[in-house]
């Protein structure tokens, strides 16, 4: 079975990710986190054997552009994919959309 190229995942919005401004940046990061693992699971590489056969996959660069809020209640998807592939490294791509708006 082929790799999958994309990992998807909706979520709402819940009352702990927000603050006045709604969305607080930490959880994006939060996300994206969890949509790397869960994509690099799905491919038949889970991080319990990445850190059994080397250092893991330590996160050394993070950028985040923000187009548009965020809010309370907000159905987001997420779609991660692989970016760019170098020696030693690669790059995961991250993309927050609110039906066909990009966030």
């Amino acid at each position: 079975m082929p790799e999958p190229l994309i990992h998807t995942t909706t979520r709402r919005i819940v009352m702990g990710e927000v603050d006045v401004a709604q969305i607080h940046f930490t959880m994006l990061m939060a996300w994206m986190d969890r949509a790397l693992s869960e994509w690099i699971a799905e491919a038949g590489h889970p991080f319990t054997d990445l850190l059994v056969t080397g250092p893991g996959i330590p996160i050394v660069d993070v950028h985040v552009a923000i187009e548009k809020r965020m809010l309370l209640d907000d159905m987001i998807t997420l779609r991660t994919a692989i970016g760019g592939i170098g020696n030693s490294s690669f790059r995961s791509r991250h993309l927050f959309t609110r039906g066909d708006e990009v966030c």
